[in-house]
């Protein structure tokens, strides 16, 4: 089954893209900060008979291991 990750998730577009792409046969992957509200969403879907999971994550937050990365390859 393909799988679809929708990072920074939120109640309008991300949902209805979760939407449209599990109601085809996706499974979904919600990324979001707020667990709670990715939660919730996951539920809603679930009543859909969409598969989804949720991960919460802040991905505009860059770790020491990223930015030492980038560091050294800008030499």
């Amino acid at each position: 089954m393909p799988t679809i990750a929708i990072v920074g998730v939120g109640p309008s577009l991300g949902f209805s893209i979760a939407k449209v792409f599990g109601s085809q046969g996706f499974t979904v992957a919600l990324i979001s900060r707020n667990k709670t509200k990715l939660d919730h969403l996951v539920g809603e879907l679930a009543d859909l008979g969409i598969a989804a999971a949720a991960f919460p994550a802040d991905v505009s937050r860059r770790t020491r291991r990223d930015l030492r990365g980038r560091r050294s390859n800008q030499r």
